[in-house]
């Protein structure tokens, strides 16, 4: 009798192994299964070039306007234009001045005495038997002209020299004529560039105020085409193939290689300069069309892997945030993501 019980006991043992068994045979078979489905879910990122097709918005602006104004006050007076709205000017021209009458004397009696100090001081190297020292002194002293802009300060070579220059007070003297002779030029405007007359807030004749607005200008047949572009667009491009505005069926092919560039922010502005833009006389906003190669920074993704602007990587299951480039039917093309990552669902 107990031998029977001992062999049920033992069968029953044997049996409760043997589903034991089963039992855990099918639950490393279920993750398995499952380690596998994930490995399979899962897609290895490799980054490329891409053909870079982009549509952008420009501003097409008058450029190189200016206010014209003086740093000194006065009569205003014509130069050699007739000072009204629309006239054409070339670069250098004399458009206008203030009358300076009253601080040419001044600059013509603070010469004069200049002039005498020089002439002593040729005095003194005459008597010093300095040769060299005066044919210098004499070339500088015929500089001093009311007609002639005063020429360089002479070189002291000598000891001798050095006395007669510092007894005299020359060199500061003569920085403070050069100082006088710069600010005449505050009386007279001349055209930065080749130009027009758009407007003008003051008569010839009247008297002005220092720095009011006279009138404004504008430079002829030159304008600037202001394209504005994400930061990150920018910063992708490796090359550009073509740039060019478009304007009904005028095409204006831009140099990439000649813009400037302003950064701000999250926006890159390109600054071209423009000309024979005979379409408009304003500003425009218009189309700008690039065509060219990106770095190597794009992933072309299956669309299934990205929840909400981000993606899972196989590392630790940390997410990424990406930006979408193109949705294709399947698939996108996306920014934000490394070589060698793998990303799962």
């Amino acid at each position: 009798m107990r031998k029977k019980a001992v062999f049920y006991l033992i069968f029953i043992l044997l049996i409760a192994c043997v589903i034991y068994y089963l039992i855990q045979t099918k639950s490393l078979v279920k993750t398995a299964q499952a380690t596998k489905k994930e490995m399979n879910a899962a897609f290895s990122v490799k980054l490329k070039s891409i053909e870079l097709n982009l549509n952008l918005t420009a501003n097409l602006i008058l450029s190189d306007t200016v206010d014209l104004s003086f740093k000194v006050a006065g009569k205003l007076e014509e130069g050699e234009i007739d000072f009204q709205r629309e006239k054409q000017f070339k670069k250098n021209q004399l458009l206008c001045q203030i009358n300076n009458r009253n601080a040419f004397l001044q600059y013509l009696d603070e010469k004069k005495q200049f002039q005498n100090q020089c002439d002593n001081a040729i005095k003194i190297l005459e008597k010093l038997i300095l040769p060299n020292e005066l044919v210098k002194w004499k070339v500088f002293a015929s500089s001093l002209s009311e007609n002639q802009l005063i020429a360089d300060f002479p070189p002291v070579s000598n000891a001798e020299e050095q006395k007669i220059v510092t007894n005299l007070n020359l060199l500061k003297n003569y920085k403070e004529i050069k100082k006088t002779e710069s600010n005449m030029s505050n009386y007279f405007y001349l055209a930065p560039f080749d130009g027009k007359i758009i407007s003008i807030n003051a008569k010839v004749g009247k008297n002005i105020r220092k720095h009011q607005v006279v009138a404004k200008l504008v430079a002829t047949g030159t304008k600037t085409l202001n394209v504005e572009m994400d930061s990150s667009d920018y910063s992708n491009i490796k090359s550009v193939e073509k740039i060019w505005a478009q304007v009904g069926n005028f095409k204006y092919e831009l140099d990439w290689k000649a813009k400037t560039v302003v950064e701000g922010g999250s926006k890159v502005t390109l600054l071209f300069k423009v000309r024979k833009w005979k379409h408009f006389d304003s500003d425009h906003t218009i189309a700008v069309k690039l065509i060219g190669k990106s770095l190597k920074k794009y992933a072309a993704i299956p669309s299934d892997f990205i929840h909400n602007g981000s993606v899972k990587t196989a590392r630790r299951g940390s997410v990424v945030k990406i930006k979408v480039q193109q949705t294709f039917k399947d698939s996108v093309l996306v920014l934000g993501l490394d070589e060698v990552a793998k990303i799962i669902k």
